[in-house]
Order: structure tokens, then sequence, then C-alpha cells
């Protein structure tokens, strides 16, 4: 007697989502909390299947950064070889499934690889945008070229350890160009460091909220439990030169639907997890991208990017005029 599979009956459940038209079905997902997605996909592996193909568009690195390139996987080959990564806003939109009006394409990068990333922006139609720094830099050897003198700058204050060096910050130089079916302005930011860029978003960050790395090859999220479940943040080791503007950048994050932990009172779920950590442990969030790690043998400026960095996060009592009493500090070990 042969026996016959039976494929088991769809619950009503699957039934339900699976009927739904595809942009249906993606707005209903989009309501969801990152949570039940989760627990979504934990359910069969017919809704497995249909979470995972969610993710896979709703995190495409490539079709996010088709606003500000033609060519993705161009874009994605200069950040390999510049080491270079994206964080900022457009990070936290990323993860957030959101959209901000004022959406700027932050890129982190090492003096030496500046170049490069600013003459390939060039090529696509960016331009650089004159700042008051450039008037205030004494007697540049490049006069005529405003990115080798912009290189010559941030050379002398690692050198001088001026600008922020408390911060491994040197500055930042934007680039703009005209989106012509909107009919906007793209502004890709350069931000300048003199240290992997990694460790500088790790210990240099003003809030936990942004405390995220996109590489060429995948997304992390470092504290996605307090960011994107909680959607609470926490001040983070804040320089002296930069305390004046963190009010203007805690109004930011509120205003993107973040609550602002300013005691321990506030903190009443636990969001963060102190003691020892790294960079793609098992409280990251971690999204990769269907592309090869960068292989060793081709080698960028800086040799193999290093993102599995430890560090630890402890709690700190802090007296500020911001009306803040606690923060957390991430700390290299």
């Amino acid at each position: 007697m042969t026996s016959r599979y039976t494929p088991s009956r769809l619950s009503s459940l699957e039934t339900f989502l699976i009927r739904l038209q595809g942009c249906i079905l993606r707005a209903l997902l989009d309501s969801l909390g990152i949570d039940t997605i989760i627990s979504l996909r934990q359910t069969s592996s017919r809704l497995y299947a249909l979470c995972k193909s969610y993710e896979n568009i709703t995190w495409d690195i490539n079709t996010k950064l088709q606003d500000w390139f033609e060519n993705t996987a161009t874009f994605l080959y200069v950040m390999d070889y510049c080491g270079a990564i994206i964080s900022g806003s457009f990070a936290v939109q990323f993860f957030d499934r959101t959209k901000y009006s004022d959406d700027d394409l932050d890129i982190y990068i090492r003096v030496g690889a500046f170049e490069i990333m600013g003459r390939w922006l060039e090529m696509q139609g960016y331009r650089r945008v004159d700042t008051q720094i450039d008037d205030e830099y004494d007697n540049p050897i490049y006069t005529e070229d405003p990115i080798l003198r912009d290189v010559e700058r941030f050379v002398v204050q690692c050198i001088e350890t001026k600008g922020f060096p408390e911060t491994s910050f040197l500055g930042a130089v934007e680039f703009i160009k005209d989106a012509e079916e909107s009919g906007t302005k793209k502004t890709v930011r350069l931000s300048v460091v003199d240290r992997n860029p990694v460790e500088h978003i790790l210990f240099h960050s003003h809030s936990s909220t942004l405390i995220n790395i996109i590489t060429s090859y995948e997304a992390i999220s470092v504290f996605p439990k307090s960011s994107f479940l909680h959607r609470v943040s926490y001040v983070c080791r804040t320089p002296e030169s930069l305390l004046e503007s963190l009010p203007e950048c805690l109004n930011k994050c509120r205003k993107r639907g973040f609550q602002i932990i300013r005691k321990e009172e506030d903190e009443k779920t636990s969001a963060i997890s102190y003691g020892p950590r790294e960079v793609r442990d098992d409280k990251c969030w971690v999204i990769k991208f269907p592309r090869e790690q960068p292989s060793d043998e081709i080698r960028g400026i800086y040799g193999p990017s290093t993102v599995e960095i430890p560090f630890n996060v402890s709690l700190l009592k802090w007296e500020s005029r911001h009306d803040i009493s606690f923060r957390i500090e991430l700390t290299a070990v």
C-alpha cells in the first residue's frame, strides 16, 4: 500500500495573509511592530517565507540608496575601498521603515579616503558646498582645488589636534545634487574622522538611537530593543565641545518619535543591556545584504574592515544643565 503525502491545511491566519494583494499585505506588515513580525515568521514555514519576502523588500539597501545614486553597486564598492560606513538619520530610517523629509545621507570616512569618495561623488553629478571654514582656513597650498584643500585642512587638524579631538571628528563636507524628478536637492555629507568610523559611531554618538552602522554588506543596530521596540533613546557620552548642540539633537530625536530617558525613574523597561558586549553580538540586529563580504584580496585603503569591536556599557550619574540626571557610556575594552 503506497502512502500519499497530504499537505497540511492552511490555518485561518495563513489563508487570510496569503490571499491578500501584495500592496495590501505590505501595508499591513508595515503597520506591525518588528517584534510582531519576528513572532509571525516563527509561526509556520509558510508565514516564515511570507515574512522573509517582505523583509527582503523592506530592508533592501539598493532600493534605499537609489534616491542618491543610479548605480548603487558601484557606490557600495567605493564604500568598501574607502573603508566608509553609513550612519546618522539614514540608518535610523532604514531600520525604522520610515522616511524623513530631511533625509540626508551621512557617510563616515577617514582622511586618506576622502579625496576618492569626493571625486566619485562629483562624477555622479554632486557638487561640493562651500562653507565658512573655507574662508577661515589660512594659507592653503591647494588654493584652486576645494577637495584637496579639504584634505590638507583635515591632515593639519590631525597633526595639531584641532577641531574636536576628543570625538575624533575632524569636520564635514556636504555635496548636493538636484533631483530632477522631485525638484528637490539630495545631500551627501562626508563626516571625516581620524579613527575606524565604526569606533567613532560606537564611542562618540550623542544618543543610543544613533548607534547604527551600515557597511556595504550588512546593517547593524547596536541597541535595537530600546530604539525600535520600546522607542526610547538614552543620552550617551557627550564631549564638552558638543554640549551646546545637545538640546537640538535631543529635540530632533523626540520629533521622530523617540522618548528621551532623562533619569533612572523613567527606565521602566530595562531596554538597555549593561556590561560587556561586542558589535554583531546576539543583542544586535544584523541585516545581511545579498552580496558577498569584501574579499581580503581586494584590499581597501585601510585594509579589511573591522566591525566586531568589543565594548562595555555602563550607567553613570550625570549632573547636566539639560535636566538629565544619568546617561549611558560605551567604553573600549
